[in-house]
């Protein structure tokens, strides 16, 4: 007879954290979120004022490369950091589309820079980034309670 699963307080099947741990980490994810998207949102007014008319809050995933915010008005996390930094965008064959692109260096100046507005969220402990959080937080920016 096989055990028991993970502790319900496992971060991806690790070490068990108890609940008011738990807890914290997921209320300091949303106030990092609403202080990243407060951020993106004002830049957003700045460089594109329409993007709140553009952008549908019900159809918002910010953990889609076509549902969020950028993937929404036009273009892509892709085109983004390819404009960015070219460098952390590798292509390969038929490059006509997003499919034959990807973030080679999830560490370089565009990824920084998508993460300091609220566009992607990046942790040291990558089992805290909460795609969820950040998309309620857009949502909330855009009027959808």
């Amino acid at each position: 007879m096989a055990g028991p699963g993970p502790h319900p307080g496992a971060l991806d099947g690790g070490d068990p954290v108890s609940t008011m741990e738990w807890r914290a980490r997921e209320e300091q994810m949303r106030r990092r979120a609403d202080e990243l998207v407060t951020k993106g949102a004002a830049m957003m007014d700045l460089v594109y004022p329409e993007w709140r008319d553009v952008v549908d809050p019900s159809r918002l995933d910010m953990a889609s490369e076509c549902g969020c915010v950028w993937g929404q008005i036009g273009g892509s996390y892709i085109d983004v950091m390819a404009w960015l930094d070219p460098e952390s965008v590798t292509e390969y064959g038929d490059v006509s589309d997003n499919s034959h692109r990807y973030v080679s260096d999830s560490t370089g100046p565009g990824t920084r820079w998508m993460a300091e507005h609220g566009f992607v969220l990046v942790e040291e402990n990558t089992s805290l980034t909460n795609y969820d959080a950040l998309t309620m937080r857009w949502q909330t920016e855009l009027g959808m309670e």
